[in-house]
């Protein structure tokens, strides 16, 4: 049987704010973020805008994916090639499955999926909440349209 080097982490390094997790809470943070400029930009800003308030999304959630990624590896004392980051920021979280399955093997890996896909889904579940009650706020106050109207109807 072969040697299996385990990386063991020192009592004093258990920290609850871990590199990892302060870009969790980061991701949770950027994810609010973005949630609250689209209900202020809802019926105000054309498609055009929204196409690229949705690209600088989807690449800030990238750019969050890979710096856990990076995190993990060096954590791991593995290297994270050029090739991998640049999946992981333009492909997000399909890279990041096979990031933990590669990282992981085959076992840990599907749990870890596990746990990246509740946390994605419990995010996105807040934030969409969070997301209406802002905007029921804002119609109280504005009673902002929920669309631009029709060039035709101006």
């Amino acid at each position: 049987m072969e040697d299996v080097e385990r990386i063991v982490i020192e009592p004093s390094e258990r920290s609850l704010l871990t590199p990892k997790r302060r870009i969790l809470i980061g991701w949770m943070a950027f994810s609010l973020l973005t949630g609250i400029v689209q209900v202020a930009l809802i019926g105000v800003v054309g498609p055009d805008v929204s196409i690229v308030l949705i690209l600088a999304e989807t690449i800030g959630f990238g750019i969050l994916i890979l710096a856990w990624c990076k995190a993990d590896s060096d954590e791991r004392g593995e290297d994270l090639s050029s090739g991998w980051k640049f999946m992981l920021v333009f492909l997000g979280v399909l890279t990041l499955t096979a990031y933990l399955f590669k990282s992981r093997g085959f076992a840990r890996g599907l749990l870890a999926v596990g746990y990246s896909l509740a946390f994605i889904l419990g995010n996105f579940i807040f934030d969409y909440m969070i997301m209406i009650v802002l905007f029921l706020i804002r119609m109280a106050i504005f009673g902002a349209p929920l669309a631009m109207p029709h060039p035709r109807a101006r």
